[in-house]
Parts: structure tokens; sequence; C-alpha cells
């Protein structure tokens, strides 16, 4: 998975990475705005939001729970091969 905070790769790293988000944002959910498909590319557009209510470790140390609610637009690209993810961007 490659993002703006860096780059991660294989399932555990994947796991790991969204783990974070579950710790911090425990109550957040992605909500799917578009989807479209072409080839073995597929891009998903949609919104993250959540409540930080837990702590969030970035790359720059672990931010302590605010209470503040997160409304994060997003684009992720997916690549399939073979009925498998295999690589994945986020934007």
């Amino acid at each position: 998975m490659v993002e703006p905070a860096g780059t991660t790769s294989g399932i555990e790293q994947f796991l790991q990475h969204s783990r974070v988000f579950v710790t911090g944002l425990p109550d957040s959910r992605m909500d799917v705005t578009a989807v479209i498909e072409s080839g073995n590319r597929v891009v998903v557009e949609g919104v993250y939001s959540g409540t930080h209510t837990g702590p969030l470790a970035t790359p720059q140390g672990e931010v302590p729970p605010t209470g503040r609610m997160l409304r994060l637009p997003l684009c992720d690209v997916f690549e399939v091969t073979a009925g498998r993810i295999t690589e994945i961007h986020v934007y």
C-alpha cells in the first residue's frame, strides 16, 4: 500500500496499519460514494469518518484522544491480479 505516510508491504503490515485507525477511531466507517472498474484496476472514492476516542499512532508519535470527529475524503486505487489485491494507492 502506497500512501502519503509511506509504503506498507504484505498482509501483516496492512493489518497492523489498519489496527492503528481501529484503535484511535473505534467507531470509524467508510462510506463509498463511487466505484469505477477498468480491467485490473478498481477506483473507490469515499469518506472515512470516526470519533478520535483512542490513542492514534502516527510516524511523528502517538496522538492522545481528542474526542473530535474526523471526516477524511479519500480515493483508493486497487490493482487486482488473479482475484487478489496486489497493490493499493491511497489518495
